[in-house]
């Protein structure tokens, strides 16, 4: 069954997946390299090892059991070990084992890099036997890096994971931290106060990101594990080779692991070793305690200054897009897929992240802007546009809230209309309330909560191509959604604009409801209050 976080991924198709009506499960990550600069030169391509889901336990049946497909490298946001694909959409996860792993201590003496293939120094065992985990056998060479834990028990990581998880924020991110002759200021500069840290991001990189870019900037050990990624890729500019990359922890200390994979044999052990095939939260904490970021001018879907023209013109994500591997065109605006994934940095959830405006200029766009059209596709592909002659809209893969998971859900579940997470101008996905900001209040039923998070999804009536905005206002407990129709362009602006003010806001039950915030029954809740509410 997929869950309600994961419920996003079935509308996504990747096109370089099967398509045969069979089941297929991602067992690896292996090698990296550019397959063809012809078809695709604006990101590296990544190999995906697949296997027929459920037909094998301790070895492979035969070879139409497996097969290898290239993805772009930004495609891993929204890939995991263990996922299940059929006729190219998610279908679901395999299950594993959840363990947390609490106080591990990240040091140069408690973790190295390891070989998937690898065998035990000492007693020249494998480190993964084929017998209890068969996935990595196409990619035996892959990095991993091997962590050891108290009772002499082990954390194994493939290096693509740790990648995925700490930098997967973005596919624009992700994607350059793949690119060679990785620098410092292709991602942002950042300056650090006592109590803030200022940060201009790199060209095209969005504020989903900021968190991720500055740690990147912040902690040296940050730099060491993004940059080498770039750097083991040195001398793979082939299309014919291709080199399995490294990375580590982007910081040194303590940390609570909370992961998803399989135990296996190590000596006498029956559970010796813990293989990683997703992480799924880090406790460490993030180098800054205030973050105000600001985006690049050159950012893609930005909303533009003419609200009339952006209201015609502002590109949309279909609710079927089909991901291919190829360059985009530059004729399309580039956009933004958002997706939705519990939290994963705990720390996160207390400093405040803030964007900050930049000076008005000219935004870079398609020819359908000036034209006042958006042409229809489903064709979209990762990295920037490079010119291609197919309509192939370009696009940034970003993570958003956890709450955002079950509430667009729930927006994706109400007959007739189409669902879209906006812009927040200028925030990409969630606007950050300072915990300071003690103005900014939410008094519903006697009670004052206090304003944490905002996010905006756009309904548009799929019978009359009416809109309404959905305004998400989160305190630390509760959701409170608020529906207002769009009557004139630049509504949508306008009323993001005035939420974001800190305000003492009073709602009563005519105009909202509070919806638990990690409550099992919130996207029921929420839909159930939508569809009383069509507007």
């Amino acid at each position: 069954m997929v869950s309600d976080e994961e419920k996003w991924r079935l509308s996504l198709r990747i096109t370089a997946f099967p398509n045969d009506n069979k089941e297929w499960q991602i067992d690896w990550f292996g090698a990296v390299r550019y397959r063809n600069r012809y078809a695709q030169g604006s990101q590296i391509s990544v190999e995906v090892h697949l296997s027929r889901a459920r037909l094998f336990k301790h070895k492979y049946q035969n070879k139409e059991d497996v097969c290898t497909c290239w993805v772009s490298v930004g495609t891993l946001v929204v890939l995991r070990i263990g996922d299940r694909w059929k006729n190219q959409r998610f279908v679901g996860n395999s299950k594993g084992a959840t363990e947390l792993f609490p106080d591990i201590d990240v040091q140069p003496a408690t973790w190295s890099y390891v070989k998937a293939g690898g065998r035990h120094p000492d007693t020249g065992e494998y480190l993964l036997p084929f017998a209890e985990h068969p996935e990595h056998q196409n990619s035996t060479k892959s990095n991993c890096v091997e962590v050891r834990l108290p009772d002499d028990k082990f954390l194994m990581i493939p290096c693509m994971e740790l990648i995925r998880f700490y930098f997967g924020s973005s596919s624009k991110l992700i994607g350059k931290l793949f690119t060679p002759g990785l620098r410092r200021s292709d991602l942002g500069v950042a300056q650090h106060f006592p109590s803030l840290t200022q940060l201009d991001l790199g060209p095209g990189i969005r504020g989903r990101s900021a968190s991720d870019v500055a740690r990147i900037l912040g902690d040296n050990e940050a730099w060491k594990a993004a940059a080498a990624i770039s750097l083991s890729g040195v001398g793979d500019d082939s299309t014919e080779g291709g080199k399995y990359r490294n990375s580590h922890f982007p910081f040194v200390g303590k940390t609570s692991l909370s992961a998803r994979g399989v135990w296996v044999r190590r000596g006498n052990d029956d559970e010796g070793s813990f293989v990683v095939h997703e992480v799924l939260s880090c406790s460490h904490p993030f180098p800054f305690q205030r973050l105000r970021y600001r985006e690049s001018d050159v950012c893609g879907d930005r909303d533009g200054d003419n609200a009339q023209q952006q209201a015609r013109a502002k590109p949309k994500v279909p609710s079927k897009a089909e991901l291919v591997d190829k360059d985009a065109s530059t004729s399309l605006t580039p956009a933004t897929y958002v997706i939705s994934r519990r939290r994963k940095f705990p720390d996160l959830e207390k400093k405040p992240v803030f964007a900050q405006k930049p000076a008005a200029a000219p935004r870079p766009q398609g020819a359908e802007v000036a034209k006042g059209i958006t042409p229809a596709t489903k064709l979209v592909a990762v990295g920037d546009p490079l010119g291609s002659l197919e309509k192939i809209r370009s696009i940034d893969i970003v993570e958003a809230g956890d709450f955002l998971a079950w509430a667009l859900s729930a927006c994706q579940h109400l007959a007739g209309y189409h669902a879209n997470v906006i812009n927040a101008s200028p925030d990409v996905i969630l606007h950050k309330v300072d915990v300071d900001a003690e103005k900014h209040i939410v008094q519903f039923e006697g009670t004052s909560y206090a304003v944490r998070e905002i996010a905006f999804i756009k309904l548009t009536s799929e019978a009359n191509d009416e809109s309404s905005l959905l305004t998400l206002i989160r305190s630390a407990e509760f959701v409170f959604p608020l529906r207002t129709r769009l009557h004139e362009p630049g509504d949508d602006n306008r009323l993001i604009s005035e939420s974001k003010r800190p305000t003492a806001l009073r709602l009563d039950r005519d105009e909202t409801i509070r919806v638990p915030y990690n409550g099992a029954s919130a996207e029921s809740k929420l839909l159930a209050w939508l569809e009383s509410r069509r507007i």
